[in-house]
């Protein structure tokens, strides 16, 4: 979900290499980092500072950010994308067609304010059935889930069947609930987003740890690829290649050494 949704990990953006943990379990020596925020980019362009403090008697730290609220610029909005399946719904059709026959009926045409009331009206009426799509959506889902808890309490063999099939379902309910989320996914299925969203995840990752410098003995600092490449081949080169040994250096080495002479 990261990536399509255009989400950020705003410690690790601000800080890519600092070294700092939240959660910490003193019993065991134990140190890792597990309390993440994920945010938007318009709030990863307003934060001023974001840390890690200690919280009390708590094994976590708490995460503070400090956002700065950007003034309203004069005409702003924010985007809204509309859902197609919405407009296939019987119930919007039917709101559709009411407020279209009031509009035939009482407006002028001449002129184009009509447009303006019209169209505030069908956003409106999208607005509203996406809303009741996706809370009959959420009911389906925990009505789905109540009665797989019931049968997995102590199910039988047919309670087994049945609860495949809510297995399915709910999988269903939770592939078109995506769907409602992430706009333009719903042309794509699934299995799909999933590889897509773990391809782009190991990219960012790869990304994270990518190396901007190499120290080079003769140039000193180096940032072009080829440069980087270059020293990296004659660092290897010179480490891997055959070296003679002298082997006199060991009499030396193990010379007043006591040795146990075998029979």
């Amino acid at each position: 979900m990261i990536h399509p949704l255009l989400l950020t990990e705003i410690f690790r953006f601000k800080y890519p290499r600092k070294i700092v943990y939240s959660y910490h379990r003193e019993s065991r020596n134990y140190h890792s980092r597990i309390d993440l925020f994920f945010v938007s980019k318009i709030v990863q362009n307003n934060t001023q500072q974001i840390y890690y403090a200690p919280l009390g008697l708590s094994d976590h730290d708490c995460l503070i950010i400090k956002l700065e609220i950007p003034t309203p610029r004069e005409n702003f909005f924010r985007r809204w994308i509309c859902k197609p399946k919405v407009i296939k719904r019987k119930t919007f059709q039917e709101k559709f067609q009411s407020v279209w026959n009031v509009f035939i009926k009482l407006d002028d045409f001449d002129s184009t304010h009509w447009w303006i009331d019209f169209k505030t009206s069908l956003i409106f009426l999208l607005q509203e059935e996406e809303k009741q799509l996706n809370s009959e959506i959420r009911f389906e889902l925990r009505q789905s889930q109540k009665e797989y808890r019931i049968l997995a309490i102590d199910p039988t063999d047919e309670d087994l069947i049945q609860m495949d099939i809510i297995r399915k379902d709910i999988r269903i309910l939770l592939e078109e609930k995506i769907n409602n989320v992430l706009p333009g996914a719903q042309e794509q299925n699934v299995k799909q987003l999933s590889n897509l969203a773990k391809a782009r995840i190991a990219h960012s990752k790869a990304n994270q740890s990518k190396i901007y410098f190499l120290g080079d003995p003769v140039k000193g600092r180096v940032k072009t690829n080829a440069d980087m490449i270059n020293t990296a081949m004659e660092f290897y080169q010179e480490l891997y290649e055959i070296k003679t040994i002298d082997i006199t250096c060991w009499d030396e080495l193990f010379t007043d050494i006591p040795s146990v002479i075998g029979e």
